[in-house]
């Protein structure tokens, strides 16, 4: 399965990311579109400058994500102080009770140096 693409709109270093919902979905081979239900999902989203390189900032669920309503699939990217100036990459994975692991969500979040300090 191939992630969905969302870029984070940027932000200007310093600022205060604003808060991001976002609704899980997934869609079936008879072209179904249904919520993922959260509800026993652990969440974690990493961000990083490249993709082998170490997580700048990592967030989860109860730390930086909230399950706004879980059965129907609605998170929220909790608002964070962002990262400094550059371009970051992150995924959005998804660790079910049994352990299966699925990554639903991608995208870049560019963070652009301000003037004022």
């Amino acid at each position: 399965m191939i992630p969905a693409n969302y870029a984070i709109p940027n932000q200007y270093s310093g600022d205060t990311l604003s808060a991001i919902q976002i609704t899980c979905t997934r869609t079936d081979v008879n072209d179904v579109t249904t919520a993922i239900d959260l509800t026993n999902v652990n969440l974690r989203m990493d961000f990083k400058k490249s993709k082998e390189g170490a997580a700048i900032k990592s967030i989860s669920d109860g730390a930086g994500i909230t399950k706004t309503d879980a059965t129907n699939g609605i998170l929220t990217i909790d608002s964070f102080l962002n990262l400094d100036g550059g371009n970051y990459i992150y995924d959005l994975e998804f660790t079910y009770a049994d352990g299966t692991i699925h990554t639903y969500l991608k995208g870049t979040y560019t963070v652009i140096e301000d003037i004022t300090q």
